[in-house]
């Protein structure tokens, strides 16, 4: 619900484009503004058909409005508005709408109070349909809640811990076991609380399955509790899932098996499990009363003997189950056997059990009788297979995920590595990253992205061989791994980038999507390895960079990873944390470049900034700008320039030879767009003392075009203050009249690259010429950058440029050597 009461103002319904009004039934997003004056509301179309108001309606107050909140969330909707009107807060919100034919929508309410052009304040927003969204949500919450109360009702502990050992959930026969509600225990570090948790060795178990990442299973017992258990330890990208299963009885009842072959009869015939006795010397075998239950004989049905128990063996774990079992008897002096296998019941159905026994010998080791107890644990193992599912699988896509595939190289390696035959076959890894499919998602709306994201990976493992794994990394990224190429190199490379084709050619098929025609396609990294890679995580981080430099190619290309790309990473990241260093440690400063008008004088200077690296001196702007614009560094450190050069400002108006100069600030797209960029100005410009009049912004056209309002507003806002605007390296962008005869600019830059040969090349002086032109016919001010000869400088001043910066004049200069040369001139 939007507020009634503070950004410039939208554009009447009859101006908006076609193409914006399309964006907005697209994206289901509604746009509305409310004056303070006089509360008069505005709504585009798209809001009123949110909302159920009719296209040829006047526009409604906003009490109307209101009426087509939910009732159940009039109350929160209307405190909101009132804080916000109140405090002059953004707003932001979900409520639900009740169309006048009882539908029911939840929507996501955002405003903000600002200035129009006209200075009254108004608040702006947008409301989106996120039903969709919402609907997704709850069914994720049942799924969830279907989960839990599974994990409820098993009869095993079940806890899971985060990778700090925080306790992220426990079921109720966990908190049986610890002694605590769970609610007191939730957020809680495992080893703070229950420091003696354990015997030391199962203490390092856990602690191995945390840092390796790795499946553990073992037994341990608790001295406090007097609890033997059965543990199990499964890893996650988030920490541990931990069973631990109650075989106090089971210890129990083989003690009482060594004891007395009575007492055995008398626990068989109390427990659950399944007891038995096998006296080896006869091949007799008896069962306790409940075998019935666990398998379905009676038992007077199942007199056999240990032969005819091993035929009832799944036939996929009878030989291995028969030579572990036969090994345990014959082939040593073990008193101890255990192992799990599945068990086919009588009625054909399969169950999972766990065997374990005790061997009885005589005084020259010789197996008399084996005494044990048979668990069926299917229960267990199903639960165990769906947190294996959900630990190695995305839910989305239903592919295997990072650390399923993760897993599959580490033991891809590992195979390579005991290969020593030297004819072992290569293996590739493929990175796969969707190319504008960001653009999509955020244009359609996310349920669109996610089914898209489904049809892509049904294309992806339909057309890969069904021995070759996929998976799906998170976003819009998918790992592909082949296992079976050739020995030589440049044979496996050539298939491997044969099937990275392939797989580009599929993903790049149109699919048809509530009505669209959709196009994707993919960069793909791939690296080929044998036993070269250190881990898993080399081997991603060689298919990562492979994949960026598919993407620098121009998307939808295919490359190999490169050595030196490593090396350009590994410097790349050591150049990112010297910038950060340096921007803590104040290494950087400014120089300024004259910038001189026809009759000679110095008007104004560039400001340019300048790191001191402490161990290479001098860092070129080309070499540290970019990477602070990639690395989200481009915002203090242009915070910190405009800070520098309005204090200089200051410092230079007390100074005869300097107060008349204006000084010139490059504004990265980042910082004209952050939502606080006109109030960071200022705020640099106020305690300076500097006379904002001698502060111009030098803006790209690329920066401008990101969103042309957003900028257009805070332009004006700033030139209220005195502030000017350049446009700088006019040309090389995307120069568009539209755009720029609505800017309020000051200036235009001509690039460099077209002073440099402006002499000697035709086109060169046919651009210098057309954009002095239109800087004349606009009423803006044109300054050539570059220029380094009196040749360059008397064409441009002869066809109407107005000043001029470069080597001609004068390299960058510290603010001191600047006022020097101000002053010999």
């Amino acid at each position: 619900m939007p507020p009634p009461t503070t950004r410039p103002a939208l554009a009447p319904r009859s101006t908006l484009g076609d193409r914006f009004d399309f964006l907005q039934r697209v994206a289901q997003v509604g746009l509305w503004e409310m004056r303070v004056r006089d509360r008069r509301l505005y709504v585009s179309d798209e809001m009123r058909t949110l909302f159920g108001i009719c296209a040829d309606a006047p526009d409604p107050d906003f009490a109307t409005l209101f009426t087509r909140v939910h009732p159940d969330d009039q109350h929160s909707v209307e405190a909101q508005i009132a804080h916000a009107l109140q405090y002059g807060t953004p707003l932001d919100m979900e409520h639900r709408v009740v169309r006048p034919d009882g539908a029911v929508r939840h929507v996501h309410a955002r405003g903000d109070l600002m200035h129009g052009r006209d200075g009254e304040p108004a608040y702006y927003g947008s409301v989106q349909d996120v039903t969709e969204r919402h609907t997704a949500e709850q069914a994720n919450v049942r799924l969830a809640r279907r989960l839990c109360a599974t994990l409820e009702s098993i009869t095993d502990v079940f806890y899971t811990v985060d990778r700090e050992w925080r306790f992220t959930y426990l079921n109720s026969e966990a908190e049986q076991l610890f002694g605590r509600p769970r609610a007191g225990l939730l957020g809680r570090v495992l080893w703070d609380e229950f420091p003696e948790l354990g015997a030391p060795p199962a203490r390092e178990e856990l602690r191995r399955a945390m840092r390796e990442r790795c499946t553990v299973a073992f037994d341990d017992f608790h001295a406090a509790l007097q609890l033997h258990c059965e543990v199990r330890a499964y890893p996650s990208e988030t920490g541990l899932a931990v069973y631990m299963r109650d075989i106090t009885l089971q210890k129990l009842t083989e003690d009482a098996l060594r004891q007395s072959e009575e007492r055995l009869r008398i626990v068989a015939r109390v427990t659950s499990d399944a007891i038995w006795d096998l006296d080896v010397r006869t091949d007799t075998l008896w069962f306790g009363a409940s075998l019935h239950e666990l398998f379905g004989y009676a038992p007077d049905e199942f007199q056999a003997s240990l032969s005819l128990w091993m035929d009832r063996i799944h036939p996929d774990d009878r030989q291995r189950v028969i030579a572990r079992f036969d090994h345990a008897l014959h082939g040593g002096s073990d008193v101890h056997w255990s192992d799990d296998y599945r068990f086919i019941r009588k009625d054909g159905s399969v169950a999972h059990v766990h065997d374990r026994a005790q061997i009885l010998r005589d005084s020259d080791g010789t197996a008399l009788r084996v005494v044990g107890a048979v668990i069926d644990v299917s229960e267990r193992h199903a639960a165990d297979l769906h947190i294996r599912y959900l630990a190695f699988h995305d839910t989305l896509t239903r592919l295997p995920n990072r650390a399923f595939l993760t897993e599959r190289l580490e033991a891809a390696l590992a195979a390579a590595r005991s290969d020593t035959g030297g004819d072992a076959r290569r293996k590739a890894l493929l990175l796969i990253d969707l190319d504008n499919f960001k653009t999509l998602n955020e244009t359609l709306g996310h349920a669109v992205g996610d089914r898209l994201l489904q049809q892509m990976a049904i294309r992806l493992v339909a057309g890969l061989p069904s021995d070759v794994v996929a998976a799906r990394f998170g976003g819009d990224e998918f790992g592909v791994l082949l296992e079976n190429l050739p020995a030589d190199k440049e044979q496996a490379c050539a298939q491997a980038k044969h099937e990275g084709e392939r797989i580009n050619y599929l993903l790049n098929q149109p699919v048809q999507l509530d009505g669209y025609w959709l196009q994707l396609g993919a960069s793909i990294g791939i690296t080929v390895f044998s036993d070269d890679a250190v881990d898993a995580g080399d081997l991603l981080r060689r298919a990562d960079l492979a994949m960026y430099r598919a993407k620098a190619a121009g998307r939808g290309t295919v490359r190999f990873f490169d050595p030196s790309l490593q090396a350009a990473a590994a410097a790349r990241l050591t150049l990112e944390n010297d910038l950060r260093a340096g921007l803590r440690d104040h290494a950087f400063f400014l120089h300024y470049q004259p910038q001189v008008e026809r009759d000679g004088r110095i008007v104004g200077v560039e400001a340019l900034v300048r790191w001191r690296h402490p161990k290479r001196g001098t860092v070129s702007p080309v070499e540290f700008i970019p990477l602070a614009e990639e690395t989200g560094l481009a915002l203090p450190l242009g915070h910190w320039v405009l800070e520098r050069a309005c204090r200089q400002l200051s410092d230079w108006a007390g100074q005869a030879e300097t107060a008349h100069l204006e000084i010139s600030v490059n504004v990265s797209a980042r910082q004209l767009h952050h939502p606080a960029f006109v109030a960071q100005v200022l705020g640099c410009l106020g305690p300076s003392g500097a006379d904002p009049r001698k502060l111009k912004l030098e803006i790209t056209e690329g920066s401008l075009l990101d969103d042309i309002e957003d900028a257009i507003g805070k332009i004006n806002a700033l030139k209220a203050h005195g502030l000017t605007f350049a446009i700088d390296d006019f040309g090389t962008g995307y120069s568009s009249l539209a755009y720029l005869k609505r800017l309020p600019l000051d200036m235009l830059k001509i690039d460099r690259s077209f002073v440099l040969d402006l002499t000697t090349n035709p086109n060169d002086a046919v651009i210098a010429r057309t954009i002095i032109a239109l800087g004349a016919s606009l009423g803006l001010k044109v300054l050539a950058e570059g220029v380094e000869t009196e040749d360059q400088r008397d064409f441009l001043f002869a066809n109407g440029c107005q000043a001029y910066q470069g080597y001609l004049c004068a390299r960058p200069l510290e603010a001191q050597a600047l006022a020097g040369m101000l002053r010999k001139r």
